[in-house]
């Protein structure tokens, strides 16, 4: 990096952080009493977007997490793909925290006793995890952090962190903040080495592929809802069995992946723009480009007004 770019990254990493509130929790137990291993019920009523707080992780690591508060921002690119097209409005009515940055390494190890990356480096995302690892990882945050609530970020849930406020092709210059085939040397680098995004999330473009909540739906985005988007999904029992009846069973497009979000050091600028849509395979073999990051909501804040969490 050169000295221009050096100096252009110190800048405004310290703008973002200087915007940034720290939410203290008090630890508490499952009943809410003082002593527990988890992060517990907040000192602040309110938290706004970019607050940050720590979650305590089994093993001892830390997790930094930001704010997202409840918002609307337009999904999609009118210049990407066919399956990023329309662009739509989506409203997120409940806020959420995310992880700032992809999981590493060292927290991944600190969880789950083991490290299936391909490439090691405690800082390095942890790479070649599958769904199914994923869920396991999400379970024992829950099961250590009394009252967490922890899953993979919607698809929408993702884009909006992604974008933070922005509507171009990326969150900013794509050179000081995505490691991608134009300046990875080839590799995965530790996370936070790039500028964050205006709400300080770092690495969301380019790095490794980030799995998300949803299944992946090609013409999604032509019938996805406005509040909440969910991701496309199966269909019943009741719909397979009637399409089985009437000899249409063959002709239903089912979803079979997982959706991927931001593209990875392997790939080229265009592939880690904030709308691009990849998707892995149900029971793919786990690849050395995808990793992920966690959402959760924290003890004590509202659980969405009785809303089913993804």
């Amino acid at each position: 990096m050169n000295k221009l770019l050096a100096a252009t990254f110190l800048v405004a990493a310290a703008a973002v952080a200087a915007a940034q509130t720290v939410w203290r929790f008090e630890a508490t137990d499952g009943d809410g009493k003082q002593g527990g291993d988890a992060v517990g019920k907040s000192a602040n009523k309110t938290p706004k977007t970019g607050d940050t707080t720590v979650l305590n992780l089994p093993g001892g690591e830390k997790m930094v997490l930001i704010y997202c508060a409840p918002g609307e921002f337009m999904m999609g690119s009118d210049r990407g793909e066919s399956c990023e097209k329309p662009v739509h409005k989506v409203r997120l009515t409940y806020g959420f925290w995310m992880g700032k940055y992809e999981v590493t390494q060292k927290q991944w190890k600190s969880v789950m006793g083991t490290n299936p990356s391909a490439r090691k480096g405690d800082y390095l995302p942890v790479d070649s995890v599958t769904r199914g690892d994923c869920d396991q990882f999400l379970r024992k945050i829950e099961a250590h952090s009394h009252g967490v609530r922890a899953w993979l970020p919607t698809e929408a849930q993702w884009e909006y962190a992604c974008r933070a406020g922005t509507k171009g092709e990326y969150a900013g210059e794509i050179d000081l903040m995505g490691w991608y085939a134009g300046n990875s040397d080839n590799r995965p680098h530790p996370v936070g080495g790039l500028l964050p995004n205006a709400w300080g999330f770092c690495d969301m473009h380019g790095n490794v592929w980030e799995l998300c909540n949803d299944l992946f739906g090609e013409d999604y985005y032509s019938k996805s809802p406005v509040n909440d988007p969910p991701g496309a999904t199966m269909p019943s029992n009741k719909a397979l069995r009637e399409a089985h009846r009437k000899g249409e069973l063959d002709r239903m497009v089912l979803p079979r992946a997982y959706v991927l979000r931001g593209g990875c050091w392997y790939l080229d600028a265009k592939d880690c723009r904030s709308s691009r849509r990849h998707a892995i395979g149900f029971g793919a073999v786990p690849e050395q480009l995808i990793g992920f990051r966690i959402c959760c909501v924290l003890p004590g804040e509202l659980v969405f007004s009785g809303k089913r969490m993804p």
